[in-house]
């Protein structure tokens, strides 16, 4: 039946009211006792405040008892809840207010907010008296609008969702599906309650009947634990951050507590596919969910991380009832199957909000026909599993190539010792944009070199980042997302910047290490490129420039080169090294009428490994052939790959990818430094 959820909650207290429907602590509130403050409530607001069918009503988010039973009574006069943060500031809450134009504003003992049209929501609940629901009362019509949720988008600028009742009953039934609640299940909401994840299990908990545990946030994983076994919780609903800060805080009782869990529902982000893996081994009786969803539309894609190790990229299937299209840049709506026809994610359904409040540009840019459209880049394979690049401006164009952030950080958190990363774009003046890394790390030794190696190796060339920022944490807003605004202000500020584009040569400098061992993988054409244009930017004695510098990637050379100098080199007196499995070797010779030729040389294949270095790739300087410099057989190969006559080889360059077996940096002499003041 299509009831409104105050109908469907009332219905509920009258079939089973000694069932336990809210816990807060140690107050447990059955339905019955609820149900009948939720109707004392709406009297004292109805008489008191004359609140009618379509008032709005702002009200603070308290995780209480009395919060839910004012939202409820709101929603049996017919009027519009507006829940709000609970530790919204005075000056926020009044912009707010001014926006919404609110009958009433119900507000929490720490508000600080005053005004003609303000009264406490506490006073307010426990003044109006209570009593016992013996039948469910008559239902009231659908208003057009019965809540409205507090969004910043990617403006910055706060609008309110609006939802209908019907639009409330689709999401709420999303999320039963989605996750497979039960009326038997008892589940513990630490999460904000104007926020739409807290606000629509909240919802999901009073239509089926079942029980829900409010807790003020993840501030103590001890008061989690206690919540847990007190109440014999079922499922739990949290931030992927708080699951974390959770398994770090609690240890050896980690999978102890949570797994006496039927389901875990982890929402309003993403668990890094490295953690996701971690918590279904550790919590192997419980399972575990992942879900997408926003203010506009609810839960709305549901992933069962437990059941679908394959897809833990991916954000999970739409639920039934909910379908899913890209926004082509022609206007069209259609499928994107692949990372290159993603397009802004659309979702159809009954779910969708009705618009925005007093906004009808943003709505219109919003709501297209049937469907809603969201700023974020997605594509589904052929399964049906979409997959996030995340926000359309968030998107890194490097040289016209598009670098998606959620790319370059699903690489990066595979490096042992990362604990979170966040990928942004940057300006560049020879790209136009280029990726920054910031990470932060588990403690511990960590090599920031061998990490660049590892990000380096894994992602594509326009995908490595320009520079990498470590940090204590990422910043995250109230509801733990990662503030990317943040990590733009932290970068702009200079510390992050100026400094660290100031730094970079001497960042490399000092990280840069001799590599031997190399991976069986050729280096892009593009890259060496690089490397020798910054061997020609070296400095040279008067400026002579009478080097040469040869790129060899033909392995019948590379190998006749490596065979020369390994026979001869006990006879010459020196070594050979440096030839296992390099895709490229770079001959460096000069005239030999240049009195600073090797001077020369050696100032240009420095800079040419420290760009290596940077592009993530190893070298190493082999000089056994300036030892052989007029052997017969090394004069023939000289010839062979058209080396000038008058020209003598200094040294060769050998280059790869690294391999995750990296020599250690060795330890540098600081007594050879002396200070003459």
């Amino acid at each position: 039946m299509n009831r409104r959820l105050v109908d469907t909650f009332l219905f509920n207290a009258g079939a089973h009211p000694e069932k336990a429907c809210v816990c807060c602590g140690d107050a447990v509130l059955d339905y019955g006792d609820v149900a009948g403050q939720v109707l004392a409530c709406a009297n004292a607001l109805r008489e008191r405040f004359d609140i009618r069918r379509g008032d709005n009503v702002v009200m603070s988010a308290v995780s209480s008892p009395d919060y839910v039973i004012a939202f409820l009574a709101v929603q049996y006069l017919g009027a519009v809840t507006i829940p709000v943060d609970k530790l919204v500031k005075p000056d926020a809450l009044g912009k707010l207010v001014e926006y919404v134009n609110p009958k009433l504003v119900l507000a929490g003992g720490s508000c600080g907010y005053s005004g003609d049209r303000v009264a406490s929501l506490r006073e307010t609940v426990r003044g109006a008296g209570s009593g016992r629901i013996s039948s469910a009362p008559a239902e009231m019509a659908d208003p057009d609008v019965a809540e409205m949720l507090f969004t910043t988008g990617t403006t910055g600028t706060p609008k309110a969702v609006m939802l209908a009742n019907g639009g409330i009953r689709e999401i709420t039934r999303n999320t039963i599906a989605g996750i497979g609640m039960r009326a038997d299940d008892v589940v513990l909401i630490p999460l904000p309650l104007n926020h739409s994840v807290g606000m629509r299990v909240l919802r999901s908990v009073l239509t089926l009947g079942a029980t829900a545990v409010l807790q003020d946030g993840f501030a103590f994983a001890k008061e989690l634990e206690v919540n847990i076994v007190k109440h014999g919780c079922t499922g739990l609903v949290c931030v992927p951050t708080s699951i974390e800060v959770l398994r770090q805080q609690m240890q050896s009782k980690f999978a102890e507590v949570l797994g006496r869990l039927r389901y875990i529902e982890l929402g309003a982000g993403s668990l890094s596919i490295p953690m996701k893996r971690k918590i279904v081994e550790e919590l192997p009786g419980t399972i575990v969910y992942n879900t997408w969803g926003s203010s506009e539309t609810g839960g709305a894609i549901f992933l069962n991380v437990t059941e679908h190790q394959d897809k833990l990229g991916s954000l999970g299937k739409p639920v039934n009832g909910v379908e899913f299209a890209v926004l082509r840049p022609d206007g069209t709506f259609g499928p994107a199957g692949d990372p290159a026809s993603a397009g802004r994610m659309s979702l159809k359904g009954g779910m969708r909000m009705s618009g925005y409040y007093n906004l009808p540009d943003e709505t219109s840019n919003a709501l297209r026909g049937e469907w809603l459209v969201t700023n974020d880049l997605a594509y589904s394979d052929s399964d049906g599993f979409i997959y996030m690049l995340g926000r359309a401006d968030d998107i890194i164009n490097v040289g016209g190539e598009k670098v998606a952030p959620v790319e370059v950080e699903n690489i990066a958190i595979g490096f042992e010792g990362v604990r979170e990363c966040a990928c942004i774009g940057v300006a560049d003046p020879l790209t136009g944009q280029a990726p920054v890394l910031f990470y932060a790390t588990e403690g511990g030794d960590f090599s920031e070199s061998d990490f660049k190696a590892f990000v380096a190796q894994k992602a594509e060339r326009h995908q490595v980042p320009r520079c990498y920022v470590r940090v204590d944490s990422l910043p995250r807003n109230r509801m733990s997302k990662l503030d990317r605004k943040a990590l733009r202000r932290m970068w702009e500020d200079s510390a992050a910047g100026e400094a660290s584009s100031r730094n970079a040569a001497i960042e490399a400098i000092l990280t840069r290490k001799s590599i031997r061992d190399f991976a069986d993988e050729a280096i892009s054409k593009e890259d060496l490129e690089t490397i020798v244009k910054c061997g020609i930017h070296a400095p040279s004695a008067h400026n002579m420039q009478t080097w040469r510098f040869t790129v060899i990637t033909n392995a019948d050379v590379i190998a006749r080169l490596k065979d020369i100098l390994a026979r001869k080199a006990k006879s010459y007196k020196t070594v050979c090294y440096g030839f296992n499995n390099p895709s490229a070797v770079i001959l460096v010779t000069n005239d030999r009428r240049n009195r600073n030729a090797a001077q020369d040389c050696a100032c240009a294949a420095e800079n040419m490994m420290l760009a290596a270095h940077s592009l993530g790739l190893g070298s190493v300087w082999n000089n056994a052939i300036s030892y052989m410099q007029e052997d017969e057989e090394v004069r023939q190969v000289l010839e062979a790959v058209g080396v000038p006559a008058q020209h003598l080889p200094w040294l060769l360059l050998l280059m790869g990818h690294r391999t995750t077996a990296d020599l250690k940096s060795p330890q540098r002499r600081e007594d050879v430094i002396k200070w003459v003041v």
